[in-house]
């Protein structure tokens, strides 16, 4: 179960890591936190849960983030 929670938590900065290069930010990608949820990014900040999976912290977001990753992967 360990590997399997160790895997998880890699396909998901994987996945983190390909969106935000995928939309022309990947300079913007890190990772700020790990808990209840992963936290991507510093400004602009994009959230990772299990339950709503990737869903952008818009107070911290750019508008231009905003745009291309909403046009990318929708709200």
């Amino acid at each position: 179960m360990e590997d399997d929670a160790q895997q998880i938590g890699y396909l998901v900065i994987a996945e983190a890591m390909r969106r935000f290069e995928e939309i022309g930010m990947g300079y913007e990608f890190g990772v700020q936190g790990i808990g209840e949820c992963v936290v991507f990014g510093g400004t602009p900040r994009v959230i990772w849960h299990p339950v709503t999976g990737f869903i952008l912290d818009k107070p911290y977001c750019s508008q231009d983030f905003i745009e291309k990753w909403e046009a990318a992967y929708g709200k």
